[in-house]
């Protein structure tokens, strides 16, 4: 999704929450999975949202799931850029559903 269009749909509270889902990896590695091709163990998405805590301090993680988080972030186009081209950084996606299950947007 176009860094643009991210901004606006967290700008738009009818339709998100304001969060951001950052989906997490091990460096290097595919979605989801270990850099051995196994799902993401729990020891490396905790030391993916470490990395990203220290590099990103003000990003505020209001919730962690096996293979991604959830931030409240200062909304600015340049940390979008960052986090995106973060090493750990797997996606970025609006927070479609305000945190129900199976909600669409």
């Amino acid at each position: 999704m176009p860094i643009d269009s991210i901004l606006a749909a967290l700008g738009d509270r009818r339709r998100t929450s304001g969060e951001l889902i950052v989906g997490v990896k091990e460096a290097g590695a595919s979605r989801g999975v270990s850099t051995r091709g196994v799902p993401l163990p729990l020891a490396a998405r905790d030391a993916a949202v470490e990395v990203i805590r220290e590099n990103f301090p003000d990003l505020a993680i209001t919730a962690i799931s096996r293979t991604f988080v959830v931030v409240r972030p200062p909304v600015s186009r340049e940390l979008l850029v960052r986090l995106r081209e973060f090493c750990v950084v797997d996606y970025l996606a609006p927070n479609w559903s305000h945190g129900v299950m199976g909600a669409t947007p």
